[in-house]
């Protein structure tokens, strides 16, 4: 009997095996990027290989961009959910198996044909009022809390148009003209007939490009902690070999003329400060300072020491110590003005804010991976066991 059950057990683990088959990648991400897979949660980064029954989710600030292995492409927007139900593309088989089912929880996408709609493949996207068919071409589509569904027909990244039909048990619509939408209400209600996108509508419609320019221009320096720290120290010790060279060119260039020239500049400022200063008379009148002391108001000091109790609490020192080289790399300005980003895309924040919001961020994220008492300096990445990070904590 136990012999039996050992079969039995190796051949179920060799299937559940040979279907892990990879179906796609993230091929780039920004922010909080999430998939749940056989029970557990993981941190998806760029290179992510997905596998059939993958439950994808992004943050308020997350994004990514998908590849299949048959060059369809999907696009989530920040607080997506989006599940594989089924993937498959075997063309050396007779007839050939090729077919792509998904599902869209909530959230805003963008998809655009690959082979398996291009060779007359069944392509479905379901959403909680709808189920959309695609016959070779590009859309955008957004589903609400609600359920509430609305597509749009995107021309492809070649300029091509196709069709898409969106239906429920209550009846369909087909799209055939390019920038045009059908919204869908619920799932015992028939879709509305396609409309044109107003001027507006086109403006602020997510399309193929509306992730990917973001991410090119980005280094995703707010939402990856610890390749933003990696980042910074590139860069200052860039910086810092810059301004070495520099110094290195200047002090070839300088003869021995000059050089003596500014010596005996030197020379003489210093002489005239030790000469000033001793001359000077600095006088402290202490009844005036006694009296200047007596006036300040015991509610103000303990206003003062209330504020700094508070500040105390967020430590913003890691952020301090980058805070020259970031103004000397641009990123902050003359107004004290950092780019951020958030679900609506780059905002400008407060430097000061800024880096009490990246403090408390940090600290979040090492109460998550169990080391509240870490540092980025301090971490040992090697320790972390990433199956037991609370990411719900996190977010």
């Amino acid at each position: 009997m136990k012999k039996f059950f050992f079969v039995v057990s190796f051949l179920i683990l060799f299937v559940t095996n040979a279907l892990a088959i990879t179906v796609g990648e993230v091929k780039d991400k920004m922010g909080s990027t999430f998939n749940e897979r056989g029970g557990k949660t993981y941190k998806v980064i760029a290179g992510y290989l997905l596998e059939m029954n993958d439950f994808l989710q992004t943050g308020e600030d997350g994004a990514m961009n998908i590849v299949f292995v048959d060059k369809t492409k999907v696009t989530l927007a920040p607080n997506t959910e989006f599940l594989i139900d089924e993937f498959s593309f075997d063309t050396t088989v007779v007839p050939i198996e090729i077919a792509m089912n998904v599902s869209i929880n909530v959230g805003t996408f963008t998809y655009e044909s690959g082979d398996i709609s291009k060779m007359n493949g069944d392509v479905e996207i379901a959403t909680p009022s709808a189920t959309i068919t695609v016959q070779g071409t590009a859309f955008s589509g957004t589903v609400a809390t609600s359920g509430v569904t609305t597509i749009t027909l995107l021309p492809d990244s070649t300029g091509a148009v196709g069709q898409v039909t969106v239906s429920n048990p209550a009846g369909s619509q087909t799209i055939t003209q390019v920038y045009t939408s059908v919204t869908v209400l619920s799932d015992n209600l028939v879709p509305r007939a396609p409309s044109p996108l107003d001027n507006l509508q086109k403006k602020n419609l997510f399309d193929l490009d509306s992730v990917e320019d973001d991410m090119k221009d980005k280094n995703d320096l707010q939402f990856d902690r610890k390749e933003n720290n990696e980042f910074l120290e590139n860069e200052k010790e860039t910086f810092e070999s810059n301004e070495l060279l520099e110094q290195e060119t200047l002090e070839i260039e300088m003869d021995a003329k000059e050089a003596n020239e500014i010596e005996e500049q030197i020379v003489s400022e210093e002489l005239t400060i030790e000469a000033d200063t001793l001359t000077s008379d600095v006088t402290v009148e202490v009844d005036d300072f006694t009296s200047q002391s007596s006036e300040i108001d015991t509610s103000s000091t303990q206003d003062i020491v209330i504020d700094e109790v508070v500040e105390s609490d967020i430590d913003t020192s890691y952020y301090d110590e980058w805070e020259d080289d970031l103004k000397d790399w641009g990123y902050i300005d003359d107004d004290n003005q950092i780019s951020v980003w958030d679900a609506e895309g780059e905002q400008t924040m407060d430097w000061d804010d800024a880096k009490q919001m990246y403090a408390e961020m940090d600290q979040a994220y090492f109460d998550a991976i169990g080391c509240s008492d870490c540092t980025w300096d301090s971490v040992n990445w090697d320790s972390i066991d990433w199956d037991e990070v609370d990411w719900d904590a996190y977010m």
